[in-house]
């Protein structure tokens, strides 16, 4: 992943990557200069995670955002990162999201459903990427 962001000639203005495993944070703080890094790690294993990078240079207005969380359960293992980017006058909720396998699909799907809910009363544009293991 970092070879092929540094082969391109943009500067992207936020990255989402999942499942990061909390033994490799250390890495990806130090990974891009430029960027900024939110993460979400998991409390009971060292698999999964997820982070966000948001570039410094573009005048982005960014904060996390804990309206929009999801928890995790025993039956339902997530990570889960929201923020709130301006940029001028537009607003937008970047979201990262890991779930993990084998968890249950319906309470992922109520736990997201109401969170796109929650966005959409805010009237701002989302974006939310990750692994969310289902096939």
């Amino acid at each position: 992943m970092y070879q092929f962001i540094q082969s391109v000639t943009l500067d992207f203005d936020v990255i989402v990557l999942s499942d990061i495993w909390s033994d490799n944070v250390d890495l990806y703080r130090n990974l891009f200069a430029d960027y900024t890094l939110y993460y979400d790690l998991p409390l009971s294993s060292c698999v999964g995670g997820v982070a966000i990078y948001v570039i410094v240079k573009n005048i982005l207005n960014q904060h996390e955002t804990t309206v929009f969380k999801m928890d995790s359960t025993d039956d339902c293992r997530l990570e889960n990162i929201l923020l709130e980017i301006s940029k001028g006058l537009q607003k937008y909720v970047i979201g990262g999201v890991y779930r993990h396998p084998r968890q249950d699909i319906d309470k992922f799907s109520a736990k997201i459903e109401k969170v796109l809910l929650q966005v959409k009363k805010s009237n701002f544009p989302c974006f939310i990427a990750g692994d969310v293991n289902i096939d």
